[in-house]
């Protein structure tokens, strides 16, 4: 159809000059050249090629590609997204339900269609994406955000290792605890079925992982796929109740603490 709308152009009649021609050509291009963009953008696919890959935090993985959002894919009120990480991969999620954590932002939560046991969490948070696929049991895919801009997507090794480090027990041990250290209040009114969070970091665990707003979006994300690890667990509950929810204490966002910044977020979670 393009070719015949411009070879239509170069057999306009002879009265028509060179010029006039030349001109119908290049208006023709340009309007290629503006919609082209247009209809791609605009189209379902949660995922748009970005032309060079921006650095993103190391993560080990068979492979990467740097995208940018199509926000026209994404919102709240989506009930389906298709999901395309890679040439000739797409995938099919449908929603489960929408996370809303106080401190703002979003997390959509939906399944892979046809795969049994599978989860997507895509946690929206000022413009910033982090988002997880598990598949059969493990999470396959991950969403982050490039530091130069745009986002990544990974497709993890399955035989890396996972990170870790030391735990940090508090109190230490051979403390002895005292009736002071908990209000009797909230120890009588706490029956299990919500269990609080609190996040904090450091700056440098901030700038590693892309800026206080990348790594709201992840802490977010992660709450959310332990909510829904939890109601697709098939541990026995008491009648009525269901599985315990975690949720974020709101706190303010910047706590200093001598020379380290600590920063806390919110989000509740839905179980």
């Amino acid at each position: 159809m393009t070719k015949g709308l411009f070879d239509a152009i170069l057999r306009l009649p002879r009265y028509a000059t060179g010029r006039l021609k030349s001109l119908l050509a290049a208006a023709f291009l340009l309007v290629l050249l503006l919609a082209g963009p247009l209809v791609a953008r605009g189209g379902n696919d949660l995922f748009l090629p970005r032309a060079a890959r921006s650095g993103a935090p190391a993560v080990p993985a068979l492979r990467s590609r740097a995208v940018d959002i199509n926000w026209a894919a994404l919102s709240p009120d989506a009930g389906e997204i298709r999901l395309n990480p890679f040439e000739g991969l797409t995938l099919t999620a449908t929603k489960m339900r929408v996370d809303r954590p106080v401190g703002g932002g979003y997390v959509w939560v939906g399944r892979l269609a046809g795969e049994t046991g599978s989860h997507v969490t895509l946690s929206v948070f000022n413009g910033v994406v982090a988002g997880s696929i598990f598949q059969q049991g493990r999470e396959w895919l991950v969403i982050r955000p490039g530091v130069a801009g745009g986002h990544v997507v990974y497709e993890l090794d399955p035989a890396a290792r996972e990170p870790g480090g030391s735990d940090v027990i508090f109190p230490p041990p051979g403390t002895a605890a005292t009736a002071e250290d908990a209000p009797a209040a909230a120890a009588c009114q706490d029956d299990g079925t919500v269990i609080d969070v609190l996040v904090a970091y450091t700056a440098a665990a901030s700038a590693e992982n892309g800026g206080d707003d990348a790594l709201t979006a992840l802490i977010n994300q992660r709450i959310s796929d332990m909510n829904t690890a939890n109601a697709f667990s098939a541990a026995a509950q008491p009648a009525g109740l269901m599985p315990p929810a975690l949720a974020m204490t709101l706190m303010p966002r910047c706590i200093t603490c001598g020379s380290t910044d600590f920063i806390a977020t919110s989000t509740k979670s839905v179980a």
